[in-house]
């Protein structure tokens, strides 16, 4: 807590992953909520500034939802700050950082080797692969906004820079994935 302390801004909602959904062991509602409250998760990142608690000798990025977090964090976040107990620094986990985001969004999927509990694994995968598509949305539509600036003309998008985005349909799952 002093840790967190240092950087909260008393304006400021806060969201706490750990004490705002429910932790093992969960009861049968719990776990109900936890899973229906998952497919959130995304959502409640997108435009956020995230940070992430340290401890020394954590394994963070080994465990699968802490991988997942960064990567959102990455993708569909504002920034994405580490504060740490001991005597690293922000900048010492970026090269860790830039491992999480080259693994999934290069194979679109979690590496096989991060912990986690098997009934949460799906999950994380689900969400993980939809927040790298949307990454790739991301790249696509920044390529056509330049071309469009480049050659002057409104090749892509009407007014809107935004139209792509909007008028994609994934009701029937990701395009380009069963």
């Amino acid at each position: 807590m002093k840790l967190l302390k240092e950087r909260i801004v008393p304006e400021a909602y806060y969201w706490i992953d750990y004490s705002c959904v429910p932790q093992k062991p969960r009861t049968i509602g719990e776990d109900t909520l936890f899973r229906e409250n998952l497919k959130w998760l995304p959502s409640l990142l997108f435009g956020m500034n995230v940070i992430v608690l340290r401890c020394r000798d954590d394994g963070y990025f080994g465990r699968a939802w802490c991988f997942f977090e960064t990567l959102a964090a990455n993708v569909l976040g504002q920034t994405i700050s580490y504060i740490a107990e001991d005597a690293r620094s922000e900048s010492d986990y970026s090269s860790d950082e830039r491992r999480v985001l080259e693994q999934t969004l290069l194979n679109m999927d979690l590496p096989e080797s991060l912990d986690a509990d098997p009934a949460d694994l799906e999950i994380i995968r689900t969400i993980a692969q939809n927040v790298a598509f949307f990454f790739k949305l991301r790249v696509v539509e920044h390529y056509m906004e330049l071309a469009q600036d480049i050659s002057d003309q409104k090749l892509f998008f009407a007014e809107d820079p935004y139209y792509f985005m909007a008028t994609c349909d994934f009701s029937e799952g990701m395009p380009g994935r069963s």
